[in-house]
């Protein structure tokens, strides 16, 4: 079983593998695939930290493309996944935000206004999926770092950095 990123909530443990690195069971690991089937985020769950099982996030698109989970975090009452899509069709490239509100038993799709489109993961075995005080916070390893704020999981807010040309520009126009 290969888990780079392994985050613990109420008693439950999930790991996955944000880039899909391969595995001797399904060729790909938990987190990632490639093909033509569905796209079916997979990870690994345990209670214990020694009896790990398959889970699937659910079926996301029945296409096949490749998906790689951003990241997956627990704010004391729910568990929140943000998962990539890129598709073999258009649109290309989608952005999903998850629910599970029962441990991980079952997940929903929470119609978000995230940006559509490629957003790389940072990776490093880190999450890119944060809760603290009170906010979702989503980070992604563009140049520049882009991050999003959000307080339910669906309604999220750009609070990216500004470059320095940008807020040099910015502070000009105010006089």
């Amino acid at each position: 079983m290969n888990l780079d990123v392994i985050v613990h909530g109420g008693g439950v443990y999930f790991g996955y593998s944000p880039y899909g690195f391969p595995n001797s069971s399904s060729g790909y690991g938990y987190g990632g695939s490639y093909g033509n089937g569905p796209i079916e985020p997979k990870i690994a769950f345990t209670t214990d930290g020694l009896d790990w099982q398959d889970m699937s996030l659910g079926v996301l698109r029945n296409e096949g493309g490749y998906y790689n989970i951003k990241g997956l975090a627990y704010n004391g009452q729910c568990w929140l996944a943000v998962v990539g899509c890129s598709l073999n069709s258009s649109p290309w490239n989608e952005t999903k935000v998850l629910k599970s509100t029962d441990m991980g038993l079952t997940w929903q799709t929470v119609p978000s206004n995230l940006p559509q489109g490629w957003m790389p993961i940072t990776g490093n075995g880190k999450s890119d999926l944060r809760y603290a005080d009170g906010f979702w916070i989503l980070m992604a390893n563009t140049n520049p770092g882009k991050f999003w704020i959000s307080t339910d999981g669906a309604s999220w807010i750009d609070r990216s950095p500004r470059s320095e040309e940008h807020t040099s520009e910015l502070q000009s126009r105010q006089y």
